[in-house]
């Protein structure tokens, strides 16, 4: 009943099982290409490591797939900064409207996901997305 009630603390309580079922802060905050991010950001938005931890387990910050190392080889810098995305092809999938614009791209680890069903990001809400079966 916790979670229904209107003013109550089942968001709270959901985000802490995600993080507990993760490992623990530390164990999240592992995930995460920056390790001072929030999971909730401004307007009380969620984070993408957010929703990829309630998506694939995983706090990570991106929605391609893998790691990506990014570098200044042309500059003559020996700095490097890795970007962790999806490490596996999840059970449920993402998609998002900010993809046609180029702002990011959504990996095949959640394009194509194990069951159709995708949670849909478009602006600032989600949706859900789903199919009776894979055909």
């Amino acid at each position: 009943q916790v979670y229904q009630v209107p003013k109550g603390i089942g968001v709270i309580l959901l985000v802490v099982s995600a993080v507990l079922s993760r490992g623990g802060v530390a164990h999240t905050r592992g995930d995460m290409d920056l390790q001072d991010t929030s999971l909730i950001v401004e307007h009380g938005y969620c984070a993408q490591e957010l929703v990829n931890l309630l998506m694939v387990g995983m706090a990570t910050s991106n929605v391609f797939d893998g790691v990506q190392v990014l570098s200044d080889v042309a500059g003559g810098s020996k700095d490097e900064a890795t970007m962790k995305g999806i490490p596996y092809r999840g059970e449920i999938g993402f998609l998002t409207y900010y993809e046609h614009f180029d702002y990011f791209t959504v990996g095949a680890h959640l394009k194509d996901p194990r069951n159709p069903v995708w949670v849909i990001c478009s602006e600032s809400h989600y949706s859900v997305l789903f199919a009776k079966s894979r055909e």
